[in-house]
């Protein structure tokens, strides 16, 4: 699993959870199945250039891709997640 998919799943995984979402709520807005978005948000999985567009385009998850794909340092990452299992 390469950081930058790490990084991503991590981001869009944060923002669901900020908006309150679950995976299943999400991926039926987003038409996705959610096993592939599960595997998306863990950095097993690189999405296609249309998932990334909408979930761009889902105003209420995040307002452009550079949100998602926010430069925050691969270690800082993992600490953050560490809390959140916590």
């Amino acid at each position: 699993m390469s950081q930058i998919s790490r990084k991503l799943g991590f981001n869009v995984r944060r923002t669901r959870l900020k908006k309150g979402f679950t995976q299943k709520e999400l991926c039926r807005k987003l038409k996705v199945d959610v096993s592939y978005f599960s595997n998306l948000e863990n950095g097993r999985k690189n999405p296609t250039l249309a998932t990334m567009d909408k979930i761009a385009r889902i105003r209420q998850i995040a307002p452009n891709l550079d949100y998602i794909l926010t430069d925050m340092p691969f270690d800082e990452i993992g600490r953050l997640q560490a809390r959140e299992l916590d």
